[in-house]
C-alpha cells in the first residue's frame, strides 16, 4: 500500500530535485533539497552547492507547515528567504495521490496552480 494511505508520502528522510529552472521561484535546475522531520516538524534544506537563490541550510531550514488536504493533494505552505530580496517569499510544496510533487507560487487547493514560471516539478 501506497504511503500516501499511511499519512506519510512526505515523510522526511529523502532528496528531491528540481527539474527545471523557475525565476519566480528562485531554483535552478538540478538544485537539490533534503526533507527532514525532527520532532514532527518538515523541514526542506536546500543543499549548500545549489545555484538558486534560497538563504537556508541545516541551522535554518524552511519549515513545511501543511495547509490543506484533498483526496487528490496535500498542500504544505513554506516561507523562503531569498538573497537580494527584500521580503521572505511564500511557495507551496504540492504532494499528489500519484506521489508526484511540485514547488508551486500558488495554493492549488485554493484555485491557484501551475503558471509558467510559478510552479516546477521536482523529482524523488
Amino acid at each position: 500500500m501506497s504511503s500516501w494511505f499511511n499519512n506519510d508520502s512526505i515523510s522526511g528522510g529523502e532528496t528531491i530535485a528540481s527539474n527545471g529552472r523557475r525565476k519566480k521561484l528562485f531554483v535552478e535546475k538540478s538544485d537539490l533539497f533534503r526533507i527532514e522531520k525532527t520532532r514532527g516538524q518538515l523541514n526542506m534544506i536546500p543543499h549548500p552547492n545549489n545555484k538558486g537563490g534560497w538563504q537556508h541550510d541545516k541551522d535554518n531550514p524552511v519549515k513545511l507547515k501543511k495547509v490543506s488536504e484533498t483526496p487528490a493533494l496535500r498542500v504544505h505552505k513554506l516561507v523562503v528567504t531569498v538573497k537580494g530580496e527584500a521580503e521572505q517569499k511564500t511557495f507551496f510544496l504540492v504532494d499528489r495521490k500519484d506521489l508526484s510533487i511540485a514547488l508551486e507560487i500558488k495554493n492549488p487547493a485554493e484555485g491557484g496552480g501551475p503558471a509558467g514560471d510559478g510552479s516546477v516539478s521536482l523529482r524523488r
